[in-house]
């Protein structure tokens, strides 16, 4: 009896170590199962692919909903103040979120050693915003600044409403294979973007009990967000999988090491921009700043590839998965480097914190000693000489 309750206590430890493993890491362990998932079986991952109407794929817009929802009626307005006032950051991250790393597409649509298709989806997931949850996620990880991390989540995706077909037409114009539709992809990223942006924030705003519920179920709303993520790029990989596996197996390889070489010289860039010797930001905005400003999002370069007029249907599965290779590159190398990014805060307050436990000493010594020579000034107006003055 007594070794049954033995294994049974044993179990529920590692049961819990298990929980708690998925959750501290759910968004790593929701993309490895994804990816998995997608490959092994993915008739699921088509069957919901394939419910569209119009230009909408349904479970795909449910899930791009469900995550700026989130975005919106997690938001803070109180946030929303305190992040503005921080200029620098805030400004930097958007021109380099929409306009400077953008300019990459200059060259990426010009590779050599890629079809022309593959070529353009880097293009493509080069040009959109930062990650809808995904950097939030990983700001959480890396103990940044979260509410800049959601703020820049939030504006740059609507600023990438504007900014997103502006640039396409700019990138994409020697370009044959596609026909971009400026006022037809602002709308669509409006319905995907704005509107439930805009509906998240005024549930907040006049549902009274929401922000109490939002801060009481934080952890798993951020676990919904993120699961809707995993189920956008698991359909989308279940859908070009076999397009995937006919590819020339080169070709894959060296669109995946383009997108990793992106990733870490958007970081690279960030990183020394952001440093103590350039922009001085302190380690938590910094952190927010490299990780934002850093990536790319996939659902985003996804709703707007379904919106494009293409010669051949299948061409839009070829764009796609530059876009999906490069969110999973990401992901691995941003959980990889949190951790890491997570001591350098820490070591950094703990510096702070011992800095200022001995400017605090310091101070009291300079109290005391000016507190002693104001007694001995006194004393002696009163008549009293050095030598009893030492005596006291």
């Amino acid at each position: 009896a007594d070794e049954a309750v033995t294994t049974e206590s044993r179990l529920i430890k590692i049961l819990k170590r298990v929980q708690a493993f998925v959750i501290e890491n759910f968004l790593l362990v929701g993309f490895c199962g994804a990816v998995i998932l997608a490959f092994a079986y993915p008739v699921g991952g088509k069957l919901f692919y394939s419910w569209q109407t119009g230009d909408y794929r349904i479970i795909e817009l449910l899930n791009n909903c469900v995550v700026f929802f989130i975005s919106g009626v997690t938001l803070k307005v109180e946030d929303l103040k305190t992040v503005v006032n921080h200029k620098v950051p805030v400004v930097y991250s958007l021109v380099t979120i929409n306009v400077l790393t953008t300019l990459l597409s200059f060259g990426l649509i010009r590779l050599p050693y890629v079809t022309e298709d593959f070529a353009i989806g880097l293009t493509i997931f080069c040009t959109v915003p930062t990650t809808l949850g995904v950097g939030v996620a990983l700001t959480l990880l890396a103990k940044g600044d979260q509410i800049l991390s959601l703020f820049l989540t939030v504006v740059s995706n609507l600023l990438g409403i504007v900014t997103v077909p502006f640039l396409l037409g700019i990138y994409l114009s020697n370009s044959g294979v596609i026909n971009i539709d400026p006022v037809k992809l602002t709308m669509k990223l409006a319905i995907t973007v704005l509107l439930p942006t805009v509906v998240g924030m005024l549930t907040r705003y006049f549902i009274s009990y929401t922000p109490a519920f939002t801060k009481q179920y934080r952890t798993q709303l951020s676990m919904i967000s993120t699961f809707n993520l995993v189920m956008i790029v698991w359909m989308a990989l279940s859908s070009a999988r076999n397009t995937l596996l006919e590819q020339n197996a080169g070709e894959v390889l060296f669109v995946m090491a383009v997108a990793v070489c992106m990733h870490v010289l958007f970081l690279s860039l960030n990183t020394l921009v952001v440093s103590k010797h350039v922009l001085k930001f302190s380690p938590q905005q910094a952190i927010s700043v490299v990780i934002m400003a850093s990536q790319k999002s996939s659902p985003v370069a996804l709703a707007v590839i379904t919106s494009l007029a293409t010669v051949k249907p299948q061409q839009k599965g070829l764009f796609a998965l530059p876009c999906i290779i490069g969110q999973l590159s990401q992901i691995f190398i941003g959980s990889f480097i949190a951790g890491r990014l997570a001591k350098w805060v820490g070591d950094d307050n703990e510096g702070a914190v011992q800095e200022s436990v001995m400017e605090m000493v310091s101070m009291e010594e300079d109290d005391r000693y000016l507190e002693s020579n104001v007694e001995s000034t006194e004393l002696m107006e009163l008549g009293v000489d050095n030598t009893n003055i030492d005596k006291l």
